[in-house]
């Protein structure tokens, strides 16, 4: 063992020097670390602000069926979309969307969606409803008056089926999304 290690007494003038020499270095890194991180809270704490204020899906739902087009957004987030595939076009589901927004389906009140799947003539349009919903007269009534309706102005000559299904999807082995139908009304 040396000599400095059995020491236990005040620090000489050589140890003083080294540590004064070390010091202003220990300073200055610790300093950086410090700036560092404050800046790269207030850089990541910039981005989320900018992605919220563009209103930029972080995290996007998975899209259920097809391609998704957003009818409104309601500024507390609720948004009424309606899920197009197969031969539907853009223009013939924001057709419907517009139509569900003036018969005031689509209110901007709560999270709605409608699904528009047309092959060949025959168009089926899927609403998911709430469980057991399927058996209250009532919405069963403003389901057939919605047919007539989109029978009449929107999809005139084509078949149309409007079918009430459950709110939760599901993938089937091929690893596509269903809704299960409850109900059916042609």
């Amino acid at each position: 063992m040396s000599d400095d290690e059995l020491y236990f007494g005040p620090p000489t003038d050589y140890q003083k020097t080294v540590r004064n020499e070390q010091a202003p270095l220990y300073r200055r890194f610790v300093v950086w670390i410090v700036v560092g991180s404050i800046l790269l809270a207030a850089f990541s704490g910039g981005i989320l602000i900018l992605l919220f204020v563009l209103d930029v899906d972080v995290f996007p739902e998975e899209p259920l069926l097809g391609k998704r087009l957003v009818i409104s957004r309601n500024c507390r987030g609720p948004r009424e979309c309606v899920y197009y595939q197969n031969d539907a076009t853009e223009d013939e589901a924001r057709q419907l969307g517009r139509f569900l927004q003036e018969i005031g389906y689509f209110r901007g009140e709560s999270k709605a969606d409608a699904v528009l799947d047309i092959v060949e003539n025959s168009v089926v349009i899927s609403f998911p409803v709430k469980r057991g919903a399927w058996d209250d007269a009532e919405l069963i009534a403003e389901f057939e008056n919605l047919f007539h309706a989109l029978q009449g102005d929107v999809f005139a000559g084509r078949i149309i089926q409007i079918q009430l299904c459950l709110e939760e999807g599901r993938r089937d082995s091929r690893d596509r999304w269903h809704l299960t139908v409850k109900k059916v009304i042609k």
